[in-house]
């Protein structure tokens, strides 16, 4: 699994970095995007593409396939709001 934190760099991650790690098998890849205080979660990587795609927010539960970890993708961002 891989997960870039993105805020300016949200375009490469999506279209030069995403096809890269699909190419290279990694099973899943999270984009935790700042500016819209989502989740991307690409999986099944097949032919240098990404065959599923989940954007999540809010209080929305995301876990990572290979562990039994749930989250609410908000508890990301809570710090962040905090600061702010």
């Amino acid at each position: 699994m891989i997960v870039e934190v993105s805020d300016s760099t949200l375009e490469k991650d999506r279209k030069i970095k995403a096809p890269l790690y699909a190419k290279a098998n990694i099973p899943e890849y999270w984009i935790i995007n700042i500016p819209d205080k989502q989740v991307e979660c690409y999986t099944n990587p097949k032919n240098g593409k990404y065959q599923n795609q989940l954007i999540c927010s809010g209080t929305q539960i995301i876990k990572y396939n290979e562990l039994d970890l749930p989250f609410a993708v908000s508890d990301i961002f809570i710090l962040n709001d905090t600061v702010e």
